[in-house]
């Protein structure tokens, strides 16, 4: 059984913007795992008045707010901020805290392009692919002509974001430039497989004829897919979409539109979800 967190303070009505992740907290504990989870993004810009009046004004947690008031006045690290936030709130436990400053402690070595590429690359885990995809622009202006293989790590993250917006062509680029600049089978890969998702069969046919240098790579890709739909037969999605067919297939049609519309609509949230913040 899990550890209990008792929750203290209230929900926020207006919610602390959080631009290193680009999402919005409603809660102090909402506030702690996001410290938590990225705690190697965290800088001595978190030592924030505002976020201790948010604390104050939004949270009604006084006491921690008056701690962190004194804080900001002597002008306090932010492993000591963040520090006394997570304590006091009780929400880690005392190993985990001490894991925590120490990230912070080492993310000082950190640069700044370091800390902009971690951002990116979390906003992709996140699904927030349309930001990270400009996180990553950003990042491109700054390594074009000095670092090829960061750089290729980048466009090919990059690439990542994209397949997640279903801009499969957008996406082939990126990974055919982290290709060039990497010479990796996993870009050459990436580029096949994207190139794969949005080229008719015939049209992909003619494509690697004509680029027989990625043959055998498109071997080991073709197996992979393989897999892929292999596993996607036992898959849950796939039970549902069969109990769909079930209704149409029975004259159940009220019903299979019904459902229909309902996972149209889901979908149409996760793709709002990963193009908004």
């Amino acid at each position: 059984m899990g550890r209990v967190v008792l929750c203290i303070g209230k929900r926020a009505e207006n919610p602390y913007f959080f631009d290193k992740t680009c999402q919005n907290i409603y809660s102090i504990e909402e506030l702690c795992y996001v410290f938590g989870e990225n705690a190697y993004l965290l800088d001595e810009d978190i030592v924030d008045k505002w976020l201790v009046k948010w604390i104050e004004d939004e949270c009604k947690l006084t006491e921690l707010a008056r701690n962190l008031y004194t804080m900001l006045n002597q002008k306090v690290s932010a492993v000591a901020f963040v520090g006394t936030i997570l304590e006091y709130t009780g929400y880690f436990s005392k190993e985990k805290i001490m894991q925590i400053e120490a990230v912070l402690k080492n993310g000082k070595n950190l640069s700044l392009f370091e800390r902009k590429k971690a951002k990116a690359d979390y906003l992709v885990k996140r699904k927030k692919f349309a930001l990270a995809v400009t996180e990553y622009d950003s990042l491109i202006k700054e390594l074009e002509g000095q670092d090829p293989v960061l750089l290729a790590k980048v466009r090919h993250n990059k690439g990542v974001a994209q397949t997640g917006l279903f801009a499969y062509e957008y996406a082939s680029g990126e990974f055919l430039k982290a290709y060039e600049l990497s010479g990796s089978e996993e870009d050459y890969m990436a580029y096949l497989a994207a190139k794969r998702m949005y080229m008719e069969d015939q049209d992909y046919i003619r494509f690697m004829s004509e680029h027989t240098e990625g043959y055998e790579i498109s071997l080991v890709l073709e197996k992979q897919i393989n897999k892929i739909l292999e596993q996607w037969q036992t898959a849950p999605e796939r039970e549902h979409m069969d109990v769909l067919f079930d209704y149409k297939e029975n004259g159940n049609r009220n019903l299979y539109y019904r459902e229909v519309e309902k996972l149209i609509n889901e979908l149409k949230q996760d793709y709002r979800e990963c193009v908004t913040n």
